[in-house]
């Protein structure tokens, strides 16, 4: 199973997949869901709308996760671990910003051009 964020396809874990399986399993015995408007992971309320940032943070913070810490964590992790022009896709930032973010989390992606050509 695979996720696309804009451009970037990312292949998920098994692990992950089948959460995400479940999810969707879930959304389609909800009353408001849509799924012919609603192309959202987390859709809110309203058809064709995601899930409000604020209402997301409340339920992982519900759950006992501290949201901050798991997402400075995260976006460390992915900096390190996928080239900066990705984490830009996935996440939303420029491509600067991502690069920084790459070189500060001790990321080593200089060299991919290179490696895609071979």
């Amino acid at each position: 199973m695979s996720i696309r964020f804009v451009a970037t396809r990312v292949h998920l874990p098994a692990s992950i997949a089948k959460l995400l399986q479940e999810h969707l399993e879930q959304l389609e015995t909800r009353e408001s869901y849509h799924p012919i408007v609603n192309e959202w992971l987390f859709p809110g309320i309203v058809p064709g709308q995601h899930l409000a940032a604020a209402t997301g943070i409340g339920l992982l913070t519900r759950a006992g996760l501290r949201v901050r810490v798991l997402r400075t964590s995260r976006l460390a992790l992915l900096s390190q671990t996928v080239p900066a022009r990705v984490l830009a896709d996935v996440i939303g930032i420029s491509t600067q910003t991502a690069h920084a973010r790459s070189i500060a989390s001790g990321g080593a992606w200089q060299s991919y051009p290179e490696l895609r050509r071979n």
